[in-house]
């Protein structure tokens, strides 16, 4: 059985399930300096852009902690053939997320 192509979503698409999710789970972005398909903060475009901008005006904010790296939306990832700071990042965003989750639940008790 062939595997599915990949199929980009609309960016309708996108901001729905972006905001669906950072409404209920907190948010963690690493963007690329180079990347002009999903955008970055440098030059204030594309849906990393447009949730930032939706997680700053909320006094709730899900987005917790944000990178802007060197790089590209479509630049292999993983530790031995793409990205090592990317992947590394990942680990440590990863880590913030979990201690953040944890400081909250505790603090929600």
């Amino acid at each position: 059985m062939p595997i599915a192509s990949y199929i980009r979503p609309s960016q309708q698409a996108t901001r729905r399930l972006l905001v669906e999710a950072s409404s209920q789970a907190l948010i963690a972005m690493i963007s690329f300096h180079q990347d002009f398909i999903a955008g970055n903060l440098t030059y204030q475009l594309g849906d990393v852009y447009w949730l930032a901008q939706q997680s700053g005006d909320r006094h709730d904010s899900r987005l917790i902690i944000y990178e802007e790296i060197l790089g590209n939306h479509e630049e292999p990832i993983g530790y031995d053939t793409g990205n090592r700071e990317l992947a590394e990042l990942t680990v440590h965003f990863l880590e913030v997320l979990k201690n953040t989750h944890n400081n909250r639940t505790v603090l929600d008790r």
